[in-house]
């Protein structure tokens, strides 16, 4: 996309974030967005970040944006703020200026690009360490750890004599408890 394409779109989100706020409806002690504006609105806030994420890759304005957006429905009735949506149109204008005095933002250099397909050429050897430095769910590996430690734990606890006191107390406890069933009957 061509800066003044990206720049293009932005303005048009701004336009249209502008006239959400004017419909803003005024209550006893608040500003409420129109039910009919509030979706729409959700859906702006997500086409502006992909937008914005396509475009320029990783940055700071789509993080600012979901931050603002995040903060501005977090109040008790879960509808966006008035103050949300302006910081979000402020936002917008900061890229758009930074698009302006800077159009190269748009033509990322090939490193940065995302490859058509990404292929990882196995090793001779398939190890711990690089199943951690290739498996990008680091999350999973430490659960697989964890799991683990926990099992490991469980076998020495088992071998414990403390477990072995609890479990042939209880076994005796079944046994004594069936012995006198059986002496009822």
């Amino acid at each position: 996309m061509k800066p003044e394409q990206l720049i293009e779109h932005l303005k048009q989100y701004r336009a249209e974030l502008i006239a959400i706020m004017k419909r803003y409806v005024r209550s006893t002690n608040a500003l409420r967005i129109k039910s009919e504006d509030d979706p729409r609105y959700r859906s702006i806030v997500i086409e502006i970040t992909d937008l914005l994420d396509d475009c320029l890759g990783e940055n700071h304005y789509t993080k600012m944006i979901a931050q603002t957006f995040n903060e501005g429905i977090s109040g008790y009735i879960s509808t966006p703020s008035y103050k949300s949506v302006e910081d979000i149109t402020a936002v917008i204008s900061s890229a758009e200026t930074r698009i302006k005095r800077n159009p190269e933002l748009l033509n990322k250099p090939v490193e940065q690009q995302e490859p058509e397909s990404m292929t990882i050429e196995p090793p001779e050897k398939i190890t711990l360490k690089w199943l951690w430095e290739n498996v990008p769910a680091r999350y999973f590996w430490s659960s697989v750890l964890m799991l683990f430690v926990v099992f490991s734990l469980g076998i020495k606890f088992g071998e414990t004599k403390l477990y072995k006191s609890l479990t042939v107390s209880d076994t005796a406890k079944t046994s004594a408890e069936a012995n006198v069933a059986a002496k009822n009957e």
